[in-house]
């Protein structure tokens, strides 16, 4: 067996070792938050998820995580909209960017969202977002296809183990999934090993799936001067799991996946979601729901008390009749229902105060409200109406940027800046390293519904303040203002509104504006003073006069 597959399998066994406790869990999530799902973890040890559907009698949790997906999706990475405009990388020296490198990246910007809207994004960006919110961990891999086409791919929760480095950042992501052979062959090519090939030519075993292990991991050794798959500085190989071969090795320039946590679980790389905190709700609530089903069942149809004096079988059907004996006992030989004191509203009520809290737990209210923001409302409304709700979602969406967005459309703009797609790029935009001449990783502005809500807070803040100052403006005079930078604050106020970058001018521009401005009326002024000076010399009787006064 060669080495490194087999250093590749007895670190993938370990990672795996490390991730079963919290399999355990997710395990018992996915029963009430995503039942399609629980079959793909500890598959091996337990029944399929057709009877946690069977058992599954409240779906509070599993609505309330689509309500959170759908929100998270709609409102951070919408589809058909600019929500993040990608911007030239800050200079050490703090120099301005020039102007064709901001134009270049208006331009790569447009492209990039087109690209993302060509591609299958959205779909995978949905599986991603109710990963994260139901499990706390959710992982995404994104690579050139054919056609130069963008693929995304979201993992199968309890597919893939994930190490982290140092900086607490997911570098390392070993995944098991299955291949066919044909499929192999039509991934790595021909040269496979000779079992793949084997199997691929034959009838019988050419659509059976053969288990393979894609190891991706910063790669220890090697020079980053050579440019082959092999000094890439993270490593990829593939496994083919039964024979233990290698069936590709080669690396990456960047890495090519996004693992995001919801928050951080302890020592643990893996997160830790809103599930968590309702699960224990949600057991109650689906306790509840199945009282509550039996006790509506009593009432439509109740048990019968039957005297043993009846003539003939108890008929509990509509119309139908029962035959007793009235001089035995009376009315009391007579048919009864077996009265219940069971309190089915009691029930119904605490139920939905339950549901209630599984609902707070997954944000449920606060997408809701963002849907109902409109754009003619003012800075003023929307910041009434989001900054309680957005301000707990904070931390979450700081950590969606740094861990999943960030890092995701930094990939799929290096892998579409070497296909071509946005040009070529300005030579401003290249530095000299030890390693040559290198584009350092772009910056990145999120323009969506939520990060405009989230900054809505400081537009409003700078909008109170102006208002605060009219008055004493009208006192002290306008250079109360003085100390505000009028332009960063329309800047500001503008982005957060959701004006787009190639709507707004440069700095240039608005100097050159300005300059202008400043001639015409020093032109103006200087023709009223000529017009104000002629009109005296003629009240004092002409240039002659004027000249016999002055001498």
């Amino acid at each position: 067996m060669d080495t490194t597959a087999e250093k590749v399998i007895q670190r993938g066994d370990i990672l795996a070792a490390l991730r079963l406790p919290n399999d355990v869990l997710m395990r018992e999530i996915a029963e009430h938050v995503q039942p399609r799902k629980a079959a793909n973890i500890l598959s091996d040890q337990v029944e399929s998820s057709t009877a946690e559907a069977d058992r599954l009698f409240d779906t509070t949790a599993m609505n309330a995580n689509q309500t959170l997906g759908a929100g998270m999706h709609s409102n951070i990475t919408p589809m058909g909209t600019i929500f993040a405009t990608i911007t030239a990388p800050n200079s050490e020296d703090g120099t301005d960017v020039s102007h064709d490198v901001k134009n270049w990246f208006l331009k790569a910007t447009q492209v990039f969202h087109n690209e993302l809207s060509k591609s299958n994004f959205h779909s995978a960006a949905d599986e991603f977002y109710l990963d994260h919110g139901g499990f706390g961990t959710a992982a995404m891999i994104c690579r050139m296809g054919k056609k130069n086409k963008l693929v995304f791919e979201t993992l199968e929760v309890g597919s893939y183990s994930i190490g982290e480095g140092e900086d607490r950042q997911v570098d390392t992501l070993y995944r098991y999934y299955e291949l066919t052979p044909r499929q192999i062959i039509q991934r790595f090519g021909d040269d496979v090993p000779a079992s793949v090939r084997e199997k691929a030519s034959d009838d019988q075993t050419k659509d059976i799936a053969l288990k393979v292990l894609h190891a991706i991991e910063p790669r220890e050794d090697y020079d980053p001067k050579m440019i082959d798959a092999k000094n890439m500085p993270v490593a990829s190989v593939y496994i083919l799991c039964d024979t233990k071969e290698i069936l590709k090795e080669s690396g990456f320039e960047e890495i090519p996946f996004a693992v995001s946590r919801w928050r951080l679980w302890g020592q643990s790389p893996y997160g830790w979601s809103p599930s968590y905190y309702a699960l224990p709700i949600a057991n109650q609530l689906n306790f509840l729901e199945q009282c509550i089903d039996v006790g509506v069942e009593r009432s439509a149809f109740p048990a019968w008390m039957i005297p043993s004096t009846m003539k003939k079988e108890f008929d509990p059907r509509p119309h139908g009749q029962n035959i007793f004996d009235g001089t035995i006992g009376g009315d009391q030989a007579m048919p009864r229902e077996l009265e219940s004191r069971g309190r089915i509203d009691v029930a119904v009520d605490r139920e939905e105060q339950k549901r209630s809290i599984v609902r707070e737990a997954f944000f449920e209210d606060m997408f809701k409200m963002l849907s109902r923001i409109d754009k003619q409302m003012t800075a003023r409304e929307v910041h009434e109406l989001t900054v309680e709700k957005t301000s707990l979602f904070h931390p979450f969406f700081a950590r969606l940027t740094t861990e999943f967005l960030g890092p995701i459309i930094i990939r799929a703009f290096s892998e579409l800046l070497r296909a071509g797609k946005f040009g070529t790029p300005p030579e401003g935009l290249f530095t000299k390293s030890g390693n040559g001449w290198v584009m350092e990783d772009p910056e990145i502005e999120f323009n969506s519904r939520l990060a405009m809500a989230l900054e809505m807070g400081e537009v409003s803040g700078i909008l109170q303040t102006i208002d605060d100052l009219n008055p004493m403006a009208q006192i002290i005079g306008p250079e109360i203002y003085d100390w505000l930078d009028s332009d960063k604050a329309a800047a500001k106020i503008a982005s957060t509104r959701g004006v787009s970058a190639e709507c707004m001018r440069s700095a240039e521009d608005i100097a050159s504006i300005r300059e202008g401005r400043a001639a015409a009326a020093e032109k103006a002024a200087a023709a009223e003073q000529a017009q104000q000076l002629a009109g005296a010399v003629g009240s004092l009787g002409g240039a002659s006069e004027v000249d016999k006064l002055l001498a």
